[in-house]
């Protein structure tokens, strides 16, 4: 048995289990293989390879005795990796992490790499991205080249380095600011809410163009000194009528979410708190296609958004890179939406 580890089950169903169809011997089998759930591809010799995601977290990475387990991207959850690892002993199966390392010096690298040619259990390999014959090198070039110096030593040779400067690289207000205007009452709208008292309730609105998948950011509500109820009124009357698909929220505050609800009739679903996935959600949101157009825009009225973009920062706490929490809540009710909709699909 073999675990196949994605960051996401639409990952795994996506890409990585295209990859390992592609391989499998001939006679091979697939059970629910099209699920954003568990799947697995049996082999005529009898073994098993299990795709399996890093949200199950710890409690989903129990049980089973391995042989060897890859996990495809950098590991977001240091227990679950462990557990995973556990799994392994019985066999003294194997790891193999293929990441691109773009979360700075993590607990992976502190944990594993940084002990490779130290530790006998430990080896790592950098490769560089142009040396891929899988594609084109001309245009990997002239992406490469409009990458910061940091950036680039991360996205071509797999380098680790500390994180640094703006959190939101590729954001500008050249590409990503426009003019507000109104959106059709067909496209489908979102709510994220991070919550405050003394320091600012922050709730942001989305709309998404079905034609192009272009995320329309059209409105904030941000305030500060107000009681969850008055808040949850403001947001009805500045909706007027419009009908949402979900509201996510910050998931620490149960008790503004059950105000909001009983009091507001604003149901809200829990936001997923990891900041580095959800700052990855916005980041591919704001990456420029081939056309050169992001799949995240921002109107003009949203003051205080286009103010703390500017101002996200990578800094550090008890020695570990994180980023800076300040004058982010906002961008807090920007991650639970860009979150959320990548994890529904």
């Amino acid at each position: 048995m073999v675990w196949s580890v994605a960051l996401t089950f639409p990952d795994s169903r996506r890409y990585v289990r295209a990859k390992l169809k592609r391989y499998a011997p001939e006679g091979s089998t697939l059970w629910r293989w099209d699920a954003e759930n568990e799947a697995e591809l049996r082999l005529p010799n009898g073994g098993t390879i299990i795709c399996k995601s890093w949200s199950q977290g710890r409690a989903g990475m129990q049980g089973d005795s391995i042989r060897a387990a890859w996990c495809d991207e950098e590991p977001p959850d240091e227990a679950a990796f462990d557990e995973v690892a556990m799994r392994l002993v019985d066999q003294s199966g194997r790891m193999l992490i293929t990441m691109t390392p773009l979360n700075g010096l993590t607990w992976v690298y502190h944990k594993h790499t940084a002990r490779a040619g130290l530790a006998p259990d430990v080896c790592d390999r950098m490769i560089d991205g142009l040396d891929n014959p899988h594609v084109p090198r001309a245009e990997l070039e002239l992406l490469l080249s409009r990458l910061s110096p940091t950036a680039r030593k991360a996205r071509q040779r797999g380098e680790y380095v500390p994180l640094e400067g703006r959190v939101f690289e590729v954001y500008g207000r050249a590409s990503h600011v426009i003019p507000a205007r109104p959106l059709p009452a067909s496209w489908a709208r979102y709510r994220g809410i991070d919550f405050g008292t003394r320091n600012p309730f922050a709730c942001v609105w989305a709309a998404i163009d079905p034609a192009d998948d272009v995320m329309h950011i059209y409105r904030e509500h941000y305030a500060a000194g107000l009681q969850t109820q008055r808040h949850g009124e403001i947001l009805n009357g500045l909706s007027d009528g419009e009908v949402f698909e979900w509201n996510v929220a910050d998931p620490e505050d149960r008790q503004g979410r059950i105000t909001l609800a009983n009091d507001c009739d604003i149901v809200t679903l829990a936001a997923y708190k990891s900041v580095r996935e959800g700052i990855d959600a916005v980041n591919e949101r704001l990456a420029l296609d081939v056309e050169g157009r992001p799949h995240l825009v921002i109107h003009d009225c949203c003051r205080n958004l286009i103010r703390e973009m500017d101002q996200y920062r990578w800094g550090a706490t008890e020695g570990k890179e994180s980023v800076v929490k300040q004058d982010d809540h906002a961008v807090d009710a920007l991650r639970y939406l860009c979150l959320m909709l990548k994890r529904l699909g």
